[in-house]
């Protein structure tokens, strides 16, 4: 994996259908599935990996990520930034996250390096801005 995969696949994208709150608050238990279950799967393993690889994951930086969905990535950033802001349009993908947040603080009973879950922070929704 290499920047040329993410500029092919910024590229390649196509919208076929126009984002919408309803849209994506009815897709969020589909996308929560991979989440919920006990670590990341090897696609986020690997995007991870190549942030952290290039220092564009780092620990002492903030991370941004927009359309966080039920936070496979937020999650993961999390544990290797300093801190990490998701923002999603579906409040029920945020509130799936909110819930893995719980979850894991839960199940984490040895003291959370800097950066871990307890930084990560949900800015609620946003809207698409329309030109």
């Amino acid at each position: 994996m290499d920047i040329e995969y993410f500029a092919r696949l910024w590229s390649e994208r196509t919208v076929s259908r126009t984002p919408s709150k309803s849209f994506w608050d009815n897709r969020a238990a589909e996308f929560n599935k991979p989440v919920s279950q006990h670590g990341p799967d090897e696609r986020t393993r690997k995007i991870v990996g190549f942030l952290s690889q290039n220092n564009l994951l780092i620990q002492d930086r903030s991370v941004l990520d927009i359309g966080c969905g039920p936070g496979r990535f937020a999650v993961e950033f999390a544990k290797r930034a300093m801190d990490v802001t998701g923002l999603d349009i579906s409040d029920k993908m945020l509130d799936y996250q909110r819930s893995l947040q719980m979850d894991l603080s839960k199940r984490t009973s040895r003291p959370k390096p800097p950066g871990f879950i307890g930084r990560l922070k949900l800015e609620g929704t946003f809207l698409p801005v329309k030109a």
